[in-house]
């Protein structure tokens, strides 16, 4: 949306626009962003890391309230 919005590539916009989802409209372009993210995160998250938890409790410590007695 960056390059359509400004107008500083108009024959890409002309070729967006004409494919069948008009990728240079805002709507358009939001729910295909949308709908890739639900693909992407959970490949990514196949191939990252798993946490240590030891590890994340740390990092989080100084969220934890100290218990009234």
């Amino acid at each position: 949306m960056f390059l359509f919005g400004f107008g500083w590539f108009p024959s890409l916009t002309a070729s967006a626009s004409s494919l069948p989802l008009n990728l240079a409209s805002p709507i358009n372009a939001g729910a295909i962003a949308m709908i890739l993210s639900l693909l992407v995160v959970p490949i990514v998250s196949l191939f990252t890391k798993v946490s240590d938890p030891e590890a994340v409790d740390a990092i989080f410590e100084c969220y934890h309230t100290p218990q009234k007695q």
